[in-house]
């Protein structure tokens, strides 16, 4: 079997600083170290825009890329409720990274949900050797990315939009849409393929560094090992598990900006706000309506992390 190609200027090694796949029990701190240096920068970065380069490399670093493979091919082997936490407190403190982050476990779940042990050795090993860093180009709403048959593979052409973390990733998950069968294949490439254009066009208004432009595929060959879904085929049941893994990210991608949202807003009305000259308090955080509104938000956000701690549980399950 072909090993996966990139290109040797930016292809990455696990050297110099890139941490081993954590126990379980360093897991919690490596996050909470790792989001502490994203939120230094978060504020300014947001404003700016564009590729994060420097703090996707702090997260490369962080060994935390490897936290959802398997320990059969090196990784953490960390169960979705572990993942899904660290999400939750990335976004705590840089909800643009975490939305990254969050994206490459989710296409190393799409690899183990869709593929072959054989698939899951050719893809995830070199993951770990080599401290790859996933993107997607997967929206399937998005059938502009077309597949056409040719000899025992395929070949690909198209734009994708929505191709979140797609910029300075190694490997891209897509779908393409197959005409002859009216489905869509999906499958996984090298990002640096001949062929393969990533765009960075994202203009949003918030979290814009999530690298989520456009991917253009021009004639690019695809090779049977690299074929996830083929087209024509039903997914097997534990495949629409992907769904699931996805929603429980962006889930708890929302509740970690929810829980920075009022962290924030307490630092705010504890440090800085001034009282309503007719509260009688001499302190904002002090007038009673202010901590009712407080009370009401924590309250709505404990529920909503108590009900997605679940979920996650039953996802492990």
């Amino acid at each position: 079997m072909a090993k996966i190609q990139t290109d040797p200027d930016t292809a990455h090694a696990p050297a110099a600083g890139a941490a081993p796949a954590r126990a379980a029990d360093d897991i919690p701190r490596a996050v909470q170290a790792l989001a502490d240096q994203l939120a230094a920068t978060a504020v300014e970065r947001d404003r700016q825009g564009g590729h994060a380069a420097a703090e996707r490399e702090r997260i490369r670093a962080s060994g935390l890329l490897r936290l959802s493979v398997p320990t059969q091919y090196g990784g953490a082997g960390a169960s979705w409720s572990t993942v899904l936490a660290a999400v939750r407190t990335l976004a705590e403190a840089d909800s643009a990274l975490a939305h990254v982050f969050g994206f490459h476990h989710l296409q190393v779940a799409g690899v183990l949900l869709y593929g072959t042990p054989a698939q899951h050795d050719y893809f995830l090993r070199p993951t770990v050797e080599r401290n790859l860093f996933w993107g997607n180009a997967l929206n399937p709403l998005d059938r502009r990315v077309v597949a056409r048959a040719e000899l025992d593979g395929y070949r690909i052409d198209g734009v994708k939009s929505f191709s979140s973390g797609s910029v300075g990733s190694d490997l891209l998950t897509f779908s393409a849409w197959h005409k002859a069968s009216g489905t869509a294949l999906i499958a996984a490439l090298p990002t640096r393929a001949e062929g393969i254009t990533v765009n960075p066009d994202w203009d949003a208004f918030g979290q814009r560094q999530t690298d989520s432009g456009t991917v253009r595929f021009d004639h690019v060959r695809l090779e049977p090992v690299q074929v996830l879904q083929a087209p024509g085929v039903d997914p097997a049941p534990r495949a629409t598990l992907r769904s699931q893994v996805a929603q429980l990210i962006m889930t708890n991608l929302y509740l970690g900006i929810a829980r920075g949202a009022l962290r924030e807003a307490r630092r705010y009305v504890r440090d800085d706000a001034r009282p309503w000259f007719a509260s009688g308090v001499q302190r904002h955080a002090d007038d009673p309506y202010v901590q009712e509104r407080f009370g009401e938000f924590w309250l709505r956000v404990q529920a909503a992390q108590a009900l997605a701690d679940v979920a996650g549980l039953r996802l492990d399950a």
